[in-house]
């Protein structure tokens, strides 16, 4: 698509679309004015992309078909106005840097904000407006995107631009084209790997097949085996070469098993549907999810190793003792997160079982639903009480008994006490503390599993097949299965040598 200069429009042209549009030309212009060469300033882009930012995408809410429509309004303006040709001016030299990897962290700090309210506006108008993407899926931009994710403040809104650009423009380019993408990977965290798996699953997997998949139209099996067999004499170049730039990078394949390790400690598929009912009926419980995500980006791999050891009951002394070095600066920290593990579940119970009860009390009496803004918690004292204790991982369970997915706690004591007497000893405070990691990566957990799954069908699958051996994925996907099975009896054996 080109792009017209709306900025070369007459005068009563551009006060018209002031006036009508929350004078977004204007703020357009201004942010043009603040990227020019020479005449650079950062901190009024800054101010002037924040501005579009609260009209395009923080408006008066979506929650009416009129608020809709206004939006969708707005951003045709913007459109209109050239703003997609100055956001990509924030992205390239010289307002951005040519060599991101190699530039001054406090220089690059500077442009952080601009540069994430930036993204998430490019990331909803392109989700509205998929014919405006085009432009950005330009090699030298979704380079420059991929180096973002280098940095953990920009982590999230670019490896969500790159997901949408990828989605609506089934276009490949080599990853090792990437510059420094052996760093960028390995800087990741837990959850940053597993985020980044949405994107490797656009990059590793033929769009032909992709296309074919998201066809509304139904393959019959005869005809799906002839395309999987034409598929294997003529896969992509490009997707043979990303797959084998990825089993190049060191601990790749061994740090995705990690991810699913921690996962299969996520309550099983009957509780965890459950939990995904009132993450949507309660729109505060996303905020807290949010909240509880800084801590898992907070921890090495050193420290998710320890912690799997540790909760294995069946490792050995020595690997127990290394762990336990490994854990020793941070030994506090991890069993309060177990503890954390504890508290939260019956809290949001009893506040997703308020919200049912007061949805189905509104559809008793003829109403639509729950008040607006009630979502199960009694008022914001109880949330702040929440939120609060995960801030600070509290050590004192509430006061009265509860059972956590089957295990009945003693209230009368602080966790502290129960572990000193040997209630819980470290391998229960690690389980427990996975056990809320798990919960915060199994929406991840399809994506990952594809990117296996698409690594072993590969032509290099023989080494993936070892590797995954090597990494423990024959035990990890045994312990899935278990988990995924929805009608397996709670005291059911497993086979004998399973």
């Amino acid at each position: 698509m080109v792009f017209e200069r709306f900025e070369k429009a007459p005068k009563i042209v551009q006060q018209r679309v002031d006036s009508e549009y929350d004078s977004l030309h204007s703020m357009v212009d201004r942010l043009r004015v603040a990227v020019l060469p020479g005449k650079i300033n950062v901190r009024e882009a800054t101010d002037a992309m924040r501005a579009l930012t609260r009209v395009l995408v923080e408006g008066p809410g979506f929650e009416t078909a009129i608020v809709n429509k206004r939006m969708e309004r707005l951003r045709d303006a913007f459109i209109m106005v050239d703003g997609p040709a100055v956001l990509v001016q924030l992205f390239q030299p010289p307002f951005a840097p040519r060599d991101l990897m190699s530039s001054a962290d406090i220089g690059l700090r500077n442009l952080e904000e601009v540069w994430n309210d930036a993204i998430v506006t490019l990331r909803e108008i392109c989700y509205t407006h998929p014919d405006i993407s085009e432009p950005f899926c330009r090699k030298h931009l979704m380079l420059f995107f991929f180096s973002l994710m280098g940095r953990k403040a920009l982590f999230d809104s670019a490896a969500s631009i790159i997901e949408e650009l990828l989605a609506v423009n089934p276009c490949l380019f080599r990853l090792d084209d990437v510059p420094r993408l052996d760093d960028i990977i390995s800087s990741f965290s837990c959850r940053q790997l597993a985020i980044f798996c949405r994107v490797l699953a656009l990059l590793i997997y033929d769009p032909e097949d992709r296309q074919m998949l998201e066809s509304a139209k139904v393959v019959k099996s005869h005809a799906l085996l002839q395309l999987r067999r034409d598929r294997v004499s003529r896969t992509s170049a490009i997707v043979e070469a990303n797959q084998a730039t990825l089993l190049r990078l060191p601990h790749f394949l061994d740090r995705l098993v990690k991810v699913l390790h921690i996962v299969n400690f996520a309550p099983s598929m009957d509780h965890l549907t459950q939990f995904q009912h009132m993450n949507q009926s309660i729109p505060r419980v996303q905020d807290l999810l949010f909240l509880l995500s800084n801590l898992v980006d907070s921890h090495d791999w050193a420290y998710w190793e320890a912690m799997l050891v540790t909760a294995d009951p069946s490792s050995s002394a020595g690997d127990r003792a290394s762990a336990t070095q490994t854990l020793r600066h941070n030994r506090r920290e991890y069993p309060s997160l177990g503890n954390l593990a504890l508290l939260l579940e019956p809290m949001l119970q009893t506040a997703a079982d308020r919200a049912n009860d007061r949805n189905n009390a509104g559809e008793a009496n003829g109403l639509a639903g729950a008040a607006p803004g009630n979502d199960g918690f009694e008022d914001m004292n109880e949330l702040a009480e929440v939120q609060l204790r995960v801030v600070e991982a509290a050590d004192l369970i509430p006061p009265q008994r509860m059972r956590v997915f089957g295990r009945e706690m003693n209230p009368h004591q602080p966790m502290n006490a129960q572990r000193q007497g040997g209630v819980l000893g470290a391998s229960e405070d690690a389980h427990n503390a996975l056990r809320l990691h798990g919960l915060l990566l199994v929406p991840y957990q399809v994506e990952v599993f594809f990117v296996l799954c698409t690594l072993l069908q590969g032509r290099r699958k023989a080494d993936v097949q070892a590797e995954l051996l090597k990494a423990g994925g024959a035990r990890m996907l045994t312990k899935m299965f278990d988990r995924l099975a929805w009608d397996r009896a709670a005291d059911e054996e497993a086979p004998e040598g399973r």
